[in-house]
């Protein structure tokens, strides 16, 4: 775990220098890695990879620079005591392409930026560059809380179905299961061109707060699951539908909740992250 405990020191506010050096040390450096106009990175392995992978650089600390993280090595985590968020959302996300990539996983891996600030690298490149998307059938975020969920639901607008949630929750094991309870994340801004577009637990919590911390056990466990997972073989149930239209009959978002999915509440009013 010393590379992610290298990438959980950046603290990395959207545009600033922490997260651009974070990008130029973890990411600039794999081969293969182009950026687009916007800013996001991108990597595809394989000749046609129908899967999407993706995290977020950036965090929502307000400084920038570096950090002193603590240590529970009884119980497995990495955390913070001075206040503030520990950045595991997104650290941990970017750390799981990382090993994804190194085991050559086929797939189109995106690392985008400004997910903190409204999902506003997803969005660019949804409206400016769709056609990146092209053959993608199902588009995976390493972005939630938690140690089991398969998001169907992204502010309470489904994007994935549930015959595909089953069928990933079965094959990661580890007590995976569908969660229709998924805030935001860049995902969300692919449901109109992808068919399937979901997020998985990568073991943090508290997210946005002086308490979050990152259980680095679960990582243990989680990066095998991930790595046995066939991802072509899961079963697309969905049809595509904006994110910004209701998907089924009954699917409602307060004006509170879209602000919040859209990143508009400054971060200790939010819901928690994805």
């Amino acid at each position: 775990m010393h590379l992610l405990r290298e990438m959980l020191t950046y603290q990395r506010p959207a545009r600033s220098p922490s997260e651009r050096a974070f990008i130029r040390r973890f990411l600039d450096q794999v081969p293969g890695m182009v950026r687009d106009d916007f800013g996001n990175r991108w990597l595809r392995i394989g000749t046609r990879p129908t899967t999407l992978f993706c995290a977020h650089t950036d965090s929502v600390h307000t400084i920038s620079g570096r950090q002193r993280l603590r240590e529970d090595r009884r119980t497995r985590r990495f955390y913070k005591d001075d206040g503030r968020p520990l950045g595991a959302d997104d650290a941990t996300g970017c750390w799981l392409l990382l090993q994804l990539i190194a085991h050559r996983v086929p797939g189109l891996y995106v690392f985008h930026r400004e997910e903190e600030t409204g999902g506003d690298g997803s969005d660019w490149i949804a409206r400016e560059t769709p056609g990146v998307l092209a053959g993608i059938e199902r588009a995976i975020a390493f972005d939630r809380r938690g140690t089991g969920d398969v998001i169907t639901h992204q502010c309470r607008v489904r994007t994935c179905s549930t015959n595909f949630a089953q069928a990933l929750a079965a094959q990661l094991g580890l007590g995976f299961a569908p969660c229709a309870e998924g805030v935001f994340t860049d995902t969300a801004h692919y449901a109109g061109l992808i068919p399937e577009c979901t997020n998985l637990s990568i073991g943090y919590e508290h997210a946005h707060t002086g308490a979050e911390y990152q259980d680095y056990g679960f990582l243990e466990e989680l990066l095998p699951a991930l790595l046995r997972v066939d991802w072509a073989a899961l079963p697309v149930a969905r049809v595509c539908a904006p994110f910004s239209r209701w998907a089924e009959p009954g699917d409602r978002m307060t004006t509170a909740d879209r602000l919040a999915c859209l990143g508009s509440l400054p971060p200790a009013e939010r819901l928690v992250a994805a």
